[in-house]
């Protein structure tokens, strides 16, 4: 893990500080140091991980001297989608198994990360777009259970949850129940016709699972509340939840209008993106309540981006 003590105790100091809060204000702007380049806007979905990674970016552009404007909340991986694609934004981060299960609406099941990462590519160049360098952490899907229903249940694989039929509910966002990266996937793979379900907002659906509202819970496996000490994630041996790597999604015409700089500083910090440091971050904002904002500049300053 490069840098990741000097990150955790650079992060320990932001927190020790005061920074406060897990969210930033839902639109920041800045045009400090003067700007040298064209303005660019980034959005980020609904998440503490989407804030910490629209901040490294736009952090890192800023310090290049692009003014930079974060759009945040903006829903779903769909709905922002469609927003890139209006011209509403110049470029967001995604996970690149989530562009091609979910918006390309591709079923078929990819071998590996480059083949995920080249078909959402081919895919994202087709409509006026274009995928940058993909980080070498992921955040995908996951199914988790408390350890001690995972002990009485024999439950290791997702698979197994097929036996249980109807007694086990599923918590996750809304979304889950209509992606191939969720129940329609869990259905047709695995044939789990007959498990439970139920909506929650993120991260409300641990809270859920610990009461025993519900059996099971889908996660993201850089979560910060993923104790090891307490759940148990289920293996996916049929690989349901893919690959899923992240990747600056960028118009052309910002590409154009911006200049090869820009690209070459979203993937000088994607190139850094490990799970362990992805996940230190995440920590930092939800357990220490550290603002995104402090996190982003102190891994960005530990790696010398700015």
């Amino acid at each position: 893990m490069p840098c990741g003590r000097g990150l955790l105790a650079i992060v320990s100091v932001v927190v020790l500080c005061g920074c406060g809060g897990t969210h930033d204000p839902a639109t920041t702007r800045t045009t400090t140091p003067p700007p040298r380049h064209a303005a660019v806007t980034i959005g980020a979905w609904d998440f503490v991980e989407e804030d910490v990674l629209s901040e490294l970016y736009a952090q890192a552009l800023r310090a290049k001297g692009f003014p930079v404007t974060i759009k945040r909340r903006i829903s779903t991986s769909e709905v922002i989608d469609h927003v890139i694609r209006s011209g509403a934004i110049d470029l967001y981060p995604e996970y690149v198994g989530i562009i091609l299960s979910n918006i390309a609406r591709d079923k078929r099941t990819p071998a590996s990360p480059q083949q995920t990462y080249a078909r959402a590519a081919a895919f994202e160049r087709g409509r006026g777009l274009r995928l940058l360098a993909q980080t070498p952490f992921e955040d995908k899907d996951a199914i988790a259970v408390r350890r001690g229903y995972a002990k009485a249940h024999g439950l290791r694989s997702v698979a197994d949850l097929e036996q249980l039929g109807d007694a086990v509910t599923i918590g996750a966002p809304p979304e889950f129940q209509v992606r191939e990266t969720g129940l329609l996937g869990l259905r047709r793979v695995y044939g789990i016709d007959r498990a439970r379900f139920r909506s929650f907002p993120v991260p409300q659906q641990y809270a859920a699972l610990d009461r025993g509202v519900v059996q099971a819970i889908d996660v993201s496996t850089t979560d910060a509340q993923l104790r090891p000490d307490r759940y148990v994630v289920l293996r996916d041996p049929r690989n349901v939840f893919g690959f899923e790597h992240v990747a600056p999604v960028v118009r052309n015409a910002a590409l154009q209008r911006a200049g090869p700089e820009l690209a070459r500083t979203l993937n000088a910090v994607s190139r850094l993106l490990t799970t362990s440091e992805v996940r230190e971050m995440n920590v930092a904002v939800v357990e220490r309540h550290a603002r995104p904002a402090a996190v982003a500049r102190a891994f960005l300053r530990a790696h010398g981006l700015i």
